[in-house]
């Protein structure tokens, strides 16, 4: 049994932890974002196909599109599992990276000389937007959630943590590196040994400050099955230590 770290906002926390013990793992939950969803309105207009990023947007996808036969390009399986939940019929999933929806969506904006409609957050990186500009395609913006940061407590970290660092680290996002680096550097006591911190992608790893990326041991992990695959197959702390391997904080 692995003893993992989920920093991911309350409500998505609870769908992960499901899936942690379902795999006979303990997680234990410090959330350092949560997800607020935004009231703007869709823009108007006929769009070719919907960008949506993150399955963050399904919600306000589902109050302004309801119904709709646009097709949905979803950046990788979880949101696109994620739109069809919700009721929406055509959708395709995309390999996990938001650059890699600019060529489907140009393609279809060429095909039906309509713009594309991206439904985002209001805090991303700039690829998708820059590589359809660049392609010469037109598009509008529609900010659908926010992600805010939460600071949790010395006393509450070490109330969920019981007194023994967690084997691993899920860090889903660049916000979640960032919130674990702030851990870690506010109190670096409680991650000794220094856990395996599992990235769902390498531009996820580069948000973690260079002490972290030169000393833990990360995987990355091109999506969600993955992930938790890769706890399986990786030996931790609490499964006694491996020959040769030290995990100790620097300094």
């Amino acid at each position: 049994m692995k003893r993992v770290l989920v920093l991911r906002d309350p409500e998505a926390a609870r769908e992960t932890v499901r899936e942690l013990e379902r795999r006979g793992h303990a997680a234990v939950v410090v959330p350092v974002q949560e997800i607020v969803a935004l009231d703007e309105p869709p823009p108007a207009g006929d769009f070719a196909c919907i960008c949506v990023t993150s399955r963050n947007a399904v919600p306000a996808l589902r109050r302004g599109f309801a119904g709709t036969q646009r097709p949905l390009l979803a950046v990788g399986e979880a949101t696109a599992a994620a739109l069809r939940a919700a009721g929406f019929a055509r959708v395709e999933a995309g390999s996990g990276e938001a650059a890699a929806l600019v060529r489907p969506a140009a393609a279809l904006a060429s095909r039906l000389r309509q713009p594309v409609l991206l439904a985002l957050g209001r805090t991303r990186t700039p690829a998708l937007e820059d590589g359809l500009a660049r392609a010469g395609t037109v598009f509008a913006v529609w900010e659908t959630y926010e992600t805010r940061l939460l600071h949790p407590t010395e006393r509450q970290v070490e109330a969920a943590f019981g007194g023994r660092a967690p084997d691993a680290v899920m860090l889903l996002s660049g916000s979640q590196a960032e919130g674990f680096a702030r851990l870690f550097r506010a109190q670096p006591r409680l991650f000794r040994p220094l856990p395996q911190l599992l990235c769902l992608s390498e531009r996820i790893a580069e948000a973690l400050p260079a002490e972290l990326r030169g000393a833990a041991p990360i995987s990355l992990c091109r999506d969600m099955p993955a992930l938790f695959d890769r706890l399986e197959q990786t030996s931790f702390a609490s499964d006694g230590p491996r020959a040769g391997e030290s995990r100790d904080l620097p300094g």
